[in-house]
């Protein structure tokens, strides 16, 4: 017998917003009470969807962080924005985290000709720079608290602007990935997880939170940001390797910088740190060189944070959060099969729309009470305990069907399925899935609701296949 746990976290909120949420969907009179949720979390992605045969017990947690993510009104960056969301400038967007015209740290001033050439490109080909700016405002409310924890320069926000524009699905040839472009074996050594299931470097909260702490390695081992920077774009030991070179060439050197090694480096590196220092420049001072960042607005969006202990469809979740399959792909980019599997008792993150997560777990909850996988029992218990910075809610149900077992599946058929059957008093008939058919067509034609079809047939998908048999009621059958 196992256990659902399901956890209410109420915590710092970094931006108001005054989101549009969409109307819940009706679950005929399944619908508890719920529980009382507050705000969470962002992201973006999209992938092949894969049909799930079987869900072991829905045993899920729920814990919402409050983040209010900027997104940006900025044509071809493509992020989610809820409706009725207010925009802010680019500067009162990064000024709530504690980013200013004169908070950096890293020295951009020094006079190098090579990044006085890099601010005249970015001068000649400002859409570039736009651009960078626009999306950095965008993940700011992950990136800011990641360098914050690891105690590093607020400005390293930019970083991505010449990683990777801040595309969590860009790959180099070199098969780095994600906004922070890792390879595969330094994510893994920074405890991302990459599989054929999911890719944590496309994931902008964890890839962020490896990034800082790779970042803060690399300064600790060079003592030099323009090293540490070089390093990360390059690696290590190339960066170790120009630096023996260096010395070889110069005998009794003691001291070298970046800038003393830059022609032993490749192209890429060569340009690396005067590229980002000529970033950092224009937008310390933007009017100096002609631009005019104001002219970008940044719209804030908040993120329903849902974690999760089984396997689940992404279209399930889309299903009983309420909203299409294609924000639930945008927003959760790390699932690359369109499967979210979870993890041991870490489980697995899954992103919602603002005020969509309450509705993800009433109807969850609905499913599961009424047969769907398994039935609830009445053995619920409550506490609360509250800790210095947040307040906790804690429910446990226990998920066993009839027999005592926890369900999985429904048992495989062993001879043709009847015509008909009764469930609950009400009579339903037997329909065959033909070609073309999906959930949402069969709901609209007879006017039914998709939770309601799945909790009945006992689906743990949307996807439907031809021959396959559903049961529909008969009162409304027979009114086609």
């Amino acid at each position: 017998m196992k256990k659902v746990h399901i956890i209410t976290v109420a915590s710092l909120v970094l931006i108001t917003s005054c989101a549009h949420v969409p109307s819940s969907t009706n679950v005929d009179n399944f619908h508890s009470e719920g529980d009382k949720f507050s705000l969470s979390v962002k992201e973006l992605g999209e992938d092949e969807d894969v049909p799930l045969g079987k869900v072991d017990t829905l045993q899920f947690d729920i814990v919402r962080y409050v983040y209010q993510l900027e997104g940006l009104n900025f044509r071809g960056i493509g992020h989610y924005v809820p409706q009725g969301s207010q925009p802010v400038s680019v500067w009162e967007g990064l000024r709530k985290f504690g980013i200013s015209p004169w908070s950096f740290r890293l020295p951009i001033d020094k006079p190098e000709p090579a990044i006085d050439s890099f601010v005249e490109y970015y001068r000649k080909s400002p859409k570039t720079l736009y651009h960078g700016v626009a999306n950095a405002v965008y993940f700011a409310p992950v990136i800011v608290p990641a360098l914050e924890a690891e105690g590093l320069p607020k400005e390293l926000l930019f970083l991505p602007v010449i990683e990777s524009g801040y595309n969590h699905s860009a790959r180099s040839p070199k098969a780095a990935v994600g906004i922070w472009q890792f390879i595969e074996q330094t994510a893994e050594r920074y405890g991302l997880i990459v599989d054929k299931w999911i890719d944590e470097r496309r994931d902008p909260v964890k890839s962020s939170q490896a990034a800082a702490k790779y970042l803060k390695d690399l300064y600790e081992e060079f003592g030099d940001w323009e090293l540490a920077l070089a390093a990360y774009n390059a690696g290590e030991k190339a960066i170790l390797k120009a630096i023996l070179d260096y010395k070889a060439s110069h005998p009794g050197t003691q001291f070298v910088t970046y800038w003393h090694i830059r022609k032993y480096l490749r192209k890429e590196t060569q340009e690396y740190v005067p590229r980002f220092y000529a970033i950092l420049r224009i937008i310390r001072q933007p009017e100096i060189y002609g631009f005019n960042l104001d002219s970008i607005k940044a719209y804030p969006i908040a993120f329903d944070t849902v974690i999760v202990y089984n396997e689940l469809p992404l279209d399930t979740v889309a299903l009983f959060a309420g909203v299409d399959l294609e924000t639930i792909k945008h927003l959760n980019p790390q699932y690359k099969r369109g499967v979210v599997k979870p993890r041991g008792l870490a489980g697995a993150v899954v992103r919602l729309p603002v005020g969509q997560g309450k509705m993800f777990v009433e109807n969850l909850h609905a499913y599961l009470a009424s047969g769907g996988i398994a039935s609830l029992s009445n053995d619920i218990r409550r506490s609360e305990s509250v800790e210095t910075t947040s307040e906790a809610v804690e429910g446990g149900v226990q998920l066993q069907d009839s027999s005592g077992v926890v369900a999985a599946a429904p048992p495989a058929a062993t001879s043709a399925p009847p015509k008909e059957l009764v469930i609950g008093g009400v009579r339903y008939v037997a329909y065959v899935v033909r070609n073309g058919d999906t959930l949402e067509k069969i709901s609209r034609k007879y006017n039914l609701n998709q939770v309601h079809i799945m909790r009945v047939n006992k689906l743990t998908t949307t996807m439907l296949s031809p021959g396959q048999v559903l049961y529909l009621p008969a009162d409304k059958l027979s009114k086609i």
